[in-house]
């Protein structure tokens, strides 16, 4: 009996592991969202001087990406500074919707890093051009092309 309750335990264990965290609840309460997980104490200067960034990134993606303030000091957090092994402080993750770990900033990250990392998991809409966040405008097309400039010592075609 034993061997089986032990083996049964090892089974559920492998399924577990094989699930992604949005799909158990965690992470983005299982969402189907990006999320950012930002992790601080109060009083780290790195973390107040980016907090305007942050906040700006709150709104902009409000729709689409669920963002998560962990603050290190309080111990109901602890288990997940564990989960994420986290040992910097501040630190910024961003996980796609399946709940997966897509980028990691250790300190204060430069803002068109941070901004470009969050963007680049959000589902372009229909239509939008390539590498624009959802909610962008499709791109007109053009009837007629745009004229190249001449270059001085290159022959034109």
């Amino acid at each position: 009996m034993k061997l089986v309750r032990k083996c049964l335990v090892f089974a559920v264990i492998a399924l577990l592991a094989s699930v992604p965290l949005a799909a158990l609840g965690g992470c983005g309460g299982g969402s189907g969202k990006a999320t950012v997980l930002s992790f601080y104490t109060e009083g780290n200067e790195s973390a107040k001087e980016f907090k305007p960034v942050l906040d700006e990134a709150k709104k902009k993606y409000a729709d689409d990406v669920v963002f998560e303030d962990i603050e290190m000091d309080d111990p109901e957090n602890k288990d997940k500074i564990e989960e994420y092994h986290v040992t910097m402080d501040p630190t910024y993750m961003i996980l796609n919707a399946e709940g997966k770990v897509k980028q990691t900033f250790m300190g204060k990250p430069h803002e068109e890093m941070f901004n470009s990392a969050v963007a680049g998991l959000i589902p372009r809409k229909e239509g939008a051009p390539s590498g624009a966040p959802a909610g962008s405008a499709p791109v007109p097309p053009s009837s007629t092309p745009a004229p190249v400039p001449d270059i001085p010592g290159v022959p034109t075609q």
